[in-house]
Order: C-alpha cells, then structure tokens, then sequence
C-alpha cells in the first residue's frame, strides 16, 4: 500500500505555470500500447432548433473521434489520425491556458447547449479536471476557441 501512495504521488508532473503536464506518449512495458484519453469535449443540450449533441475525445496516440447529432441531421462519428503531436500540442495548450483548473459556470442560460471538457495527462493513471460552461465567456473563453479551432482544422469535411 506504501509503494502504491508513493507511486501515486509522483503521477502529477507540474509544467507552464503550475499546471499538470500532459505526458507525452510513450508505450512502456507495462502499457504498450498508447491509447489514453488527453480529453473529451461534449457539447449537449437543447436549443431553439431543436436538440444538439457534439463530443470530441482526442487520445495520446493522436487518435480522435468526433460524434454530432441534431434534430435535423442524423447521427455521425469521423475517426481520424491527427497525429501525437497534434493531440499533445492541443491538450498542453488547454493546460496552459488553465483547463485543469477551470470552474464551471454558475449562470443558467436556457436555449444553449451546455459545454463540458475533460483533460488528463495522457496516461494510465492520470490526473483528470472537469468543468462545465453554457457561455464562453470570462475565463472560459480560451479553452472553447481552441476545441473549435482544432474541430475545424481537423474535421473541416464534418
């Protein structure tokens, strides 16, 4: 039980400005394979359209999936290949920017979807922050023009 409290207390690694660092992926003996989650993104909710449902979840080893439904369009999920570096670079940039230490919004907004991000760090036994927002606004603006510039670069045919 010793080894496993140690073990667990050098897991979080402190990078830019005190935020959690996100590991770079790295197959190891005991986890071969590098397919962890660095985030997921969800956007639900009802609007005045009609309901509205996007999730992005982008993983260590570059792999990502974004799934959209609408009331007027059925549903769809693209799989692609961005690459690590490019799912590294999103997920530190979201920490960098405060993700890990983000707070949900306290405002209710009717007819908008409600935001919600989740990051870790790219590994087994992670650290993880979740935090929700109806409005990018204040200290949520950042985080959300990142997701949808990486949405957009990445899935522009979605």
């Amino acid at each position: 039980m010793l080894r496993d409290l140690l073990a667990a207390s050098v897991l979080v690694t402190f990078g830019l400005e005190g935020q959690p660092a996100i590991r770079e992926p790295r197959p190891t003996p005991d986890n071969p394979i590098a397919h962890e989650p660095l985030l997921v993104y969800e956007v639900t909710g009802g609007t005045l359209l009609g309901p509205y449902d996007l999730e992005l979840t982008v993983y260590a080893d570059g792999l990502a999936r974004l799934a959209s439904a609408t009331q007027t369009k059925l549903g769809r999920t693209v799989t692609r290949s961005v690459g690590p570096e490019a799912a590294h670079q999103l997920a530190t940039e979201l920490a960098r920017v405060g993700a890990f230490f983000g707070g949900d919004q306290t405002q209710i907004v009717t007819d908008m979807p409600l935001s919600t991000l989740t990051i870790l760090q790219g590994a087994p036994d992670s650290r993880a922050h979740t935090y929700s927002w109806w409005l990018p606004e204040g200290s949520n603006q950042t985080a959300p023009a990142l997701l949808q510039s990486f949405i957009a670069d990445n899935f522009a045919d979605f």
